[in-house]
């Protein structure tokens, strides 16, 4: 990898890991901030009934951030080796399912052939997804999110609520050709970004 490319991927990188930080922030202190008051509830109020409703929500609420924190926590872990696609991404669509649902993209994932990517899976496919929330942001919708890997190719469409494929902007889509550094080549055609990867060196 040259310096050029080097510099690039690091810059790109960094970008996706600080965009990552401030959604997980967020996302992990509304569970958090409901845990707080129906355990604050609990301890004032003495109404029958009203315990095991309480102790459910806590429950709902403490999963929310479990899952938050297991994916992010699996994304680290593999951050320096290969990775499978498939499971990289269910990772990643579980961290982004509260921002996908207050952008309004319903999503749908499909693995035709998974495949072992290389150590640049797991951040190319955040700023995918990173990429993917800012298209909507420029768009109208409620939206359709498709995602479908079929060996080391993965395929992205948003369509928009007239039906029309969004186009995405170059720059976000460059930012994900720059994680993936000489790994892998996205690019992005009649609406439609191909993420390319390139098999791990044994």
């Amino acid at each position: 990898m040259n310096g050029d490319v080097a510099a690039r991927k690091a810059a790109a990188e960094r970008n996706a890991l600080l965009s990552l930080a401030a959604i997980l922030t967020h996302d992990l202190s509304n569970p958090l901030q409901s845990l707080t008051v129906l355990c604050e509830l609990a301890i004032e109020d003495d109404e029958p009934g009203e315990g095991p409703r309480r102790a459910q929500q806590s429950l709902q609420a403490a999963e929310r951030m479990r899952d938050l924190l297991h994916a992010y926590s699996a994304l680290v872990r593999s951050a320096d080796r290969p990775t499978k696609v498939g499971a990289a991404l269910e990772r990643t669509a579980a961290m982004f399912a509260r921002r996908c649902e207050r952008h309004r993209i319903a999503l749908a994932t499909g693995v035709e052939r998974d495949f072992e990517g290389p150590p640049s899976t797991g951040l190319g496919l955040v700023s995918l997804f990173l990429a993917m929330i800012r298209t909507a942001e420029a768009g109208k919708g409620p939206f359709e999110a498709r995602i479908v890997v079929d060996g080391p190719t993965l395929t992205v469409t948003l369509t928009d609520a007239e039906g029309s494929r969004c186009a995405w902007p170059a720059e976000v889509v460059e930012s994900v050709d720059d994680i993936c550094g000489d790994e892998g080549v996205a690019s992005a055609d009649d609406g439609t970004v191909t993420l390319r990867m390139e098999s791990p060196v044994r």
